[in-house]
C-alpha cells in the first residue's frame, strides 16, 4: 500500500531542508522495531507538487504492508510536525473556498 501525504508550507521554505528532514524521518521510522517490519519503502519527499495561493505544496510517500500503514502514518505526521516546529518551517492551512463557508442562519 502506497501512502501519500501532502504538506502546505510557506513559499520561502527551503525545499532541500524539507527533503533532508523527511529523509531523516524515514530513516528513524525504519530503525523503529515496532514499525520497520511493516514498512516496505521508507518515508521520503516527492518534492514540490504545486505552487498555489502563495504556498508550496510538498508531497511525501511511503509504502507499507496493507492494513499496517496507519501507525506509520501517525509516526510520520508526528515527526514532521515536531521537525517543522524545531526548524521554523511554517505550515500553511488550505484556504477556505466560498463553497466551504457556511452561510449565517436566517
Amino acid at each position: 500500500m502506497i501512502e501519500k501525504l501532502t504538506f502546505r508550507v510557506a513559499l520561502d521554505t527551503d525545499v532541500e531542508k524539507v527533503r533532508k528532514i523527511f529523509k531523516k524521518i524515514g530513516q528513524d521510522i525504519m530503525a523503529d522495531p515496532e514499525l520497520a517490519g511493516d514498512l516496505l519503502e521508507p518515508f521520503k519527499s516527492q518534492g514540490i507538487s504545486e505552487v498555489e495561493d502563495g504556498t508550496l505544496v510538498i508531497r511525501a510517500k511511503f509504502k507499507a504492508k496493507a492494513g499496517k500503514q496507519s501507525m506509520i502514518r501517525r509516526a510520520a505526521l508526528t515527526a514532521v510536525h515536531r521537525a517543522f516546529q524545531e526548524n521554523g518551517i511554517k505550515a500553511v492551512p488550505k484556504p477556505l473556498t466560498s463553497g466551504s463557508i457556511a452561510a449565517p442562519a436566517t
